[in-house]
C-alpha cells in the first residue's frame, strides 16, 4: 500500500469552507461537521492534528462571515460560501487559476511533509479572497457548480 501523505493546503482550505456552511446553513454543531469531514479525510491523509486546525479557522470563518465586508453584504450565504470554496478550488492565493494536474488525487497532490502554520496561511487565503472579490479579480462560479 502507498504512504498516506498529508493533506494540502488546498484539501484544507475547502474543508475549512464547507466546515463552515454545513455548521451555518445546516444549524448543527460546528465540531459535528468537522467530525464528519475528517472521518472521510483520515481514509486518504495522515493524521497530525488537522481536524483540530480546520475547526479553529472555521469557527473564525463564521465569525468573519457574520460581519462581511460592503461588496459582499447583499451576497446569499449560501451562494457566498459556494465561492469561497471555487475560489479554493481553482485558484491560487495570488488570484492566478490553478492548473489542473493530471492526476489530481490525493497521493498526487497531497503533501510529503506536514505543512505547518495551516490556520496562518488559511487567514492569508481568505484575506485573498476578499480582495480579489472587491476588484473582480475571480469569476463567480459557473451556474451548477458544485464541489
Amino acid at each position: 500500500m502507498w504512504a498516506r501523505r498529508y493533506m494540502s493546503d488546498r484539501a484544507f482550505n475547502v474543508s475549512v469552507a464547507t466546515a463552515a456552511k454545513v455548521h451555518t446553513l445546516g444549524g448543527g454543531p460546528l465540531r459535528e461537521a468537522v467530525s464528519r469531514l475528517s472521518e472521510e479525510y483520515l481514509k486518504t491523509f495522515r493524521d497530525d492534528g488537522f481536524a483540530r486546525d480546520i475547526e479553529h479557522s472555521a469557527a473564525k470563518l463564521v465569525v468573519n462571515i457574520g460581519s462581511p465586508p460592503d461588496h459582499l453584504v447583499q451576497c446569499p450565504l449560501h451562494l457566498y460560501f459556494q465561492w469561497l470554496q471555487f475560489f479554493f478550488a481553482n485558484f491560487d492565493v495570488d488570484g492566478s487559476k490553478r492548473r489542473r494536474r493530471l492526476l489530481d488525487g490525493a497521493f498526487f497532490t497531497g503533501e510529503r511533509l506536514p505543512v505547518s502554520d495551516r490556520a496562518g496561511r488559511f487567514d492569508r487565503a481568505y484575506e485573498a479572497f476578499l480582495l480579489l472579490t472587491a476588484v473582480q479579480g475571480i469569476p463567480l462560479p459557473p451556474r451548477g457548480w458544485r464541489l
